[in-house]
């Protein structure tokens, strides 16, 4: 069995002093060197002021004092530009605590605004935005693989569409094959290199808790394909049938299991993205972020890179 232990990263309803530092002009200074763009919550603290958030999803903004107006913005989409960084909030989306401004719960009309506010791109879960979920890197770094989170219409029923980009041409070497899902209704969560032809990849379910049926990493052969261009895959790990610490039995049921380390040909690191504040599992309180240490029975085949 494969033995797993959680180390996590507690979640926190008060907002971060070293994200208020980071979107003020000082520290977008520090933050280009590292990035080509920042990005804030919609309704959060870099793009309208603190007290124009809905946080309590009444559709009304936090402000006691009457002096804050929904609609309007803070100076981060004019501090970046200056410092040389792009702005790409998230995560649009229909629901009323990721809302913002005074969009009246429409997602179009809140995209609008933002575009007339000045954001350069956004992060959305609408339905139509399906593109690049998993990229994963060549040992010889002249490859990126890019792996699709939704299926293409008419391409093959559980497909998903991996392409190749030649990093030194930068360029795309078009359709290299496709990846196929357990199930349609799964997502990917990650594509991690394991070696020149090898791939870790996360499948799941869209379940949490004790509705979720089906969380594994998955080893895929890029250099087998059978004849409808769908690389090989086996399974590696069940997520939800782990040995934990003293033979206790682990699980690691999250909707969004989102992350894989390779640390060494027998240790795997996996994280879970909480959605906050949205995954509620281990607790009646918002999941915190964990990060999964496996140990595996075989060793994977690593570059020696």
């Amino acid at each position: 069995m494969v033995i797993g232990v959680i180390i996590k990263m507690v979640s926190s309803s008060a907002i971060p002093d070293g994200q208020e530092r980071l979107v003020k002009k000082t520290g977008l200074l520090s933050t280009v060197t590292f990035a080509a763009s920042c990005g804030d919550l919609i309704n959060g603290i870099g793009l309208v002021p603190v007290a124009a958030v809905d946080w309590e999803v009444d559709r009304k903004p936090q402000d006691s004092n009457g002096d804050t107006t929904p609609g309007s913005s803070t100076s981060l989409l004019k501090d970046a530009p200056c410092a040389g960084l792009l702005v790409d909030p998230y995560t649009f989306r229909h629901k009323g605590l990721f809302s913002t401004f005074d969009d009246k719960a429409d997602p179009q009309a809140e995209l609008e605004q933002c575009i007339h506010l000045g954001v350069d791109g956004y992060f959305t879960d609408f339905a139509f935005c399906q593109g690049f979920e998993g990229i994963a890197i060549s040992p010889d770094g002249q490859t990126l693989y890019l792996l699709l989170k939704g299926m293409v219409f008419r391409d093959p029923a559980t497909s998903l569409r991996i392409y190749q980009f030649d990093v030194q041409l930068k360029q795309y070497k078009g359709l290299f094959g496709y990846y196929r899902l357990e199930d349609p209704d799964h997502a990917i969560g990650d594509f991690t290199t394991v070696n020149q032809n090898e791939y870790l990849v996360i499948e799941r379910d869209n379940n949490q808790g004790s509705a979720a049926k089906f969380k594994k990493i998955f080893k895929v052969d890029l250099s087998q394909k059978d004849a409808d261009g769908f690389v090989a895959k086996e399974e590696v790990v069940d997520l939800l049938h782990l040995d934990g610490d003293s033979n206790n039995k682990l699980t690691f049921p999250f909707q969004t299991i989102e992350d894989i380390l390779v640390f060494d040909a027998k240790t795997l690191l996996v994280a879970n993205e909480n959605n906050h504040p949205l995954a509620i599992v281990r607790s009646p309180a918002v999941d915190n972020k964990e990060f999964l240490i496996l140990e595996l029975d075989e060793p994977l085949p690593l570059a020696l890179n």
